[in-house]
């Protein structure tokens, strides 16, 4: 995962119900509604609470991962990840419970550390006996580069990993098994965006764009199947692979020949580093729109405008393609990730509470 991320301040609040429904298919629930904050599009993150007295830590949301985890007090701050970051402190914790079984993050070797068990809340929701990873060995420099300190897993609950914070709330009846997000497009806006755990706002969406049934990949993340990737000029790029879809990294991330072939032979675009990309500012009007098609039948669409960055610097105008190449496949057999870049044109819903099984739906936003 990429993160970059400078502090900024956060906020937390419960909205009132009346505009929730319990699912996609049932009425009627209240939802526990969490603002996020929002830096420069690149990461939306809120705050956590642990221990007693409670201690406080930014997170990012991450669909990847089942599992929280946070800098540890044991972390070596000469490492890129603890330097600067809030850290747990469990001797200052009354209610901790040592576990001390070894972790490490799914996606990225270098963040490991060992398990804890503290009470762990998020807004007005806490779960008292939550099983969460204190993060020893960080020496991520994405993590360094990131004013928030760690991760909430909201990934999918399995046999190895039953203890997730989402899934507790099922079983003490404070939530469904659902969440929504809201990811603001204005990086300038108070609000940065919601998390709504256990419902859907309808007042975000005027109707479901694509309902996507989870993918088998032997992980705890909320993957789905791409088909193909498409070009507004009739070009088309075969993918049949797995996908995650989590608001944790900025970009959407392909196979690097996949994205040097999309941006080099398709979108007009050049490569400036090894999985990096950069057009002509002058000929933005150029770039063609991309459709994603999922399962072979159904479509999510990501406008030009959307998937570039332009920044200004003393050495003049750069436009960077906020889609980026993987050198290797993720755990699972992963082949794609798909970021905010995409999930931000969308009022995305986490449904595992559907009888069919676990799904995730993209509605319209509304204007």
């Amino acid at each position: 995962m990429k993160f970059a991320i400078l502090l900024v301040c956060i906020g937390l609040a419960v909205a009132a119900p009346h505009r929730y429904v319990r699912s996609a298919d049932t009425p009627n629930i209240n939802g526990t509604l969490i603002q996020l904050k929002n830096y420069a599009n690149v990461a939306y993150w809120t705050e956590l609470e642990i221990g007693t007295p409670p201690q406080k830590f930014k997170v990012a949301l991450d669909t990847s991962s089942a599992m929280t985890f946070v800098p540890s007090a044991d972390c070596d701050v000469k490492l890129p990840g603890c330097a600067g970051h809030e850290t747990y402190k469990s001797f200052k914790s009354s209610s901790y419970i040592g576990i001390g079984a070894p972790w490490k993050y799914n996606t990225n070797p270098n963040i490991a550390g060992f398990l804890s068990v503290d009470k762990v809340a998020l807004g007005n929701l806490s779960v008292p006996y939550q099983t969460f990873a204190e993060g020893v060995s960080l020496s991520s420099y994405a993590l360094n580069q990131s004013q928030y300190d760690g991760v909430l897993g909201l990934g999918m609950e399995s046999t190895d990993k039953p203890n997730n914070f989402m899934s507790n709330l099922v079983k003490s009846n404070q939530s469904l098994p659902i969440f929504s997000l809201w990811l603001n497009k204005d990086p300038s806006a108070e609000l940065g965006g919601s998390l709504l755990l256990g419902a859907i706002d309808t007042t975000k969406s005027t109707g479901t764009q694509a309902t996507l049934r989870l993918a088998d990949s032997g992980t705890n993340g909320w993957v789905v199947q791409l088909s193909s990737i498409s070009v507004a000029t009739g070009n088309a790029i075969n993918i049949q692979g797995k996908a995650l879809v989590t608001p944790s990294t900025p970009f959407l991330s392909l196979q690097k020949y996949t994205a040097d072939q999309l941006h080099t032979s398709y979108l007009g675009g050049r490569v400036i580093s090894p999985g990096k990309y950069a057009f002509d500012c002058n000929k933005l009007d150029q770039v063609p729109n991309i459709k994603l098609r999922f399962d072979n039948s159904q479509y999510l669409d990501l406008a030009s405008k959307d998937f570039i960055t332009v920044t200004d610097s003393p050495m003049g105008k750069f436009c960077l393609s906020n889609i980026e190449g993987l050198p290797t496949t993720l755990p699972g057999d992963i082949e794609v990730v798909i970021g905010s870049v995409l999930l931000r044109q969308y009022y995305t819903i986490f449904d595992n509470n559907n009888a069919q099984g676990p799904r995730i739906l993209f509605g319209t936003l509304k204007a």
